[in-house]
């Protein structure tokens, strides 16, 4: 499971001359985990597809401005959905999720509520079924009742470079838990009860942050202690879901 490109920002130049073709650019921000992006999700589903219109492979007509249909026969309906069919609509860009016939995948898809159609994207976290290990196992624990309260999160330098080896303290309902983030630059701990938490990260002093607004307006302080930089979250952890915290990206050393 790849943990890069949830939140979406699209850059498109619109031609407008000769076939009205467009041309775009497409960037993700972090996929948090499945327990995340369950519950941020209006439905959420496993299927085969069986119809995709345009087809993908037709430059002519996917080179153009529009909407692709892409329908699934759905096999296990997790949120959202009911009945034997699933039909998602989305705008043809390079943001796009990779489908394609004949092929089975777990499936995050958002309500428009103009047009009351479900689309997706290529930032969702859509996955072939075969590589949906980790959706699968958290939708199961769902089911049983027995998924952990979690606290999790990642730390990239420059949007692709993992920060190793970072503390990270995590204080709430009288308890402590310390963690370091690992070689993806990611970190998670089970806390033992919903409630209020204080997530501390923490790093030296000399380095600068600088992150997207999407990162930055969940820090809730940032203090300077004993040579190191520390950010400070306030979470909350409610039951049967999860907190994911996207630090904001190092984007240099200051006096290295």
């Amino acid at each position: 499971m790849r943990y890069t490109g949830y939140g979406l920002l699209a850059m498109c130049i619109i031609l407008l001359a000769g076939s009205e073709r467009r041309v775009s650019a497409c960037l993700c921000y972090t996929i948090p985990p499945p327990c995340v992006r369950f519950w941020q999700a209006d439905a959420v589903f496993s299927g085969l597809v069986t119809r995709i219109s345009p087809d993908p492979k037709d430059y002519e007509a996917s080179g153009r401005i529009g909407k692709r249909t892409v329908i699934f026969e759905l096999e296990q309906a997790y949120r959202g959905v009911t009945g034997t069919e699933v039909r998602l609509e989305s705008a043809i860009s390079d943001c796009e999720s990779s489908f394609e016939e004949g092929k089975r995948f777990f499936v995050y898809a958002w309500l428009d509520k103009d047009t009351n159609t479900l689309g997706t994207n290529a930032c969702s976290g859509n996955e072939l079924l075969s590589d949906a290990s980790e959706d699968l196992a958290f939708v199961k624990k769902l089911s049983q009742g027995t998924h952990d309260l979690q606290i999790s999160g990642i730390v990239l330098e420059d949007s692709d470079t993992p920060v190793k080896n970072l503390a990270i303290q995590v204080e709430g309902n009288g308890k402590e838990y310390k963690v370091t983030t690992n070689d993806k630059g990611r970190f998670e701990l089970a806390v033992a009860e919903p409630g209020k938490y204080v997530v501390r990260v923490v790093m030296p002093v000399n380095w600068l942050i600088v992150g997207a607004w999407h990162q930055v307006e969940k820090i809730t302080k940032v203090a300077e202690e004993n040579g190191h930089r520390i950010l400070e979250y306030t979470v909350e952890v409610e039951p049967a879901k999860c907190v994911f915290l996207d630090v904001p990206i190092l984007v240099y050393k200051k006096g290295s």
